[in-house]
């Protein structure tokens, strides 16, 4: 599962995105040995479906691959923070490896119980869907929708992304290096377990430049 941040100017009327998906978080607390109700999960700063702002010309991308175990929503304040200095970053859930995963529809898969342990098969899975969420956010980059059920997509998020330059935030363990997987090599994407259903949150664009991205280093100049 995947959401896509962008900066925005104009979305603070839209509703804000929560922390996690409602089934997703229910889900997670249970897992904490807390009934539903019990803790409310704050939101974001996040506007779903805000127009896409920012500085002008294509956004750099930044892919966010969480650690083993761990939600593409644990990340969430540095997400924010990127994308309010100017950049999209595509946050990324490996299903049966993420801590909770909802699906369009309300089913959610978890990690295994005591978490993932054998990470010569979480790699290669890892890999797959970050070269499959590349090759949708192409789709995305030409005119098309990347998701499987057609949701509205932001006003000009198609062809807002500059995907000549790409870097990875990684965090914690188990994450890819791009020598792992050919990245432009558009092949086996039909994985049974995988999804691209975006989600659009618009970070609101302070007045300020963004910081420039080196995409050779995979951080800011």
């Amino acid at each position: 599962m995947v959401s896509i941040w962008h900066p925005a100017r104009g979305g603070a009327a839209r509703s804000t995105a929560p922390w996690m998906p409602p089934a997703a978080a229910d889900r997670y607390l249970g897992l904490l040995g807390l009934p539903p109700g019990r803790v409310r999960l704050g939101g974001t700063h996040g506007h779903e479906g805000a127009p896409v702002g920012g500085p002008p010309g294509p956004l750099p991308v930044v892919l966010y691959s969480p650690g083993a175990d761990a939600s593409r929503s644990f990340g969430t304040g540095i997400v924010e923070d990127l994308s309010s200095h100017g950049f999209a970053v595509v946050t990324v859930d490996h299903t049966y490896d993420a801590a909770a995963v909802a699906f369009h529809g309300g089913r959610v898969e978890t990690n295994p119980p005591g978490g993932i342990s054998d990470y010569t098969k979480a790699l290669p899975v890892r890999t797959a869907d970050i070269r499959f969420a590349l090759d949708r956010l192409a789709v995305l980059r030409s005119g098309g929708h990347p998701g499987v059920c057609r949701t509205p997509l932001p006003a000009g998020l198609r062809g807002a992304l500059d995907l000549r330059r790409v870097c990875r935030h990684p965090s914690g363990r188990a994450n890819i290096r791009p020598e792992q997987g050919r990245w432009d090599s558009p092949q086996d994407h039909l994985r049974p377990y995988g999804m691209f259903l975006p989600t659009a949150h618009a970070v609101p664009q302070p007045d300020r430049s963004p910081t420039p991205l080196d995409p050779t280093q995979g951080r800011p100049r």
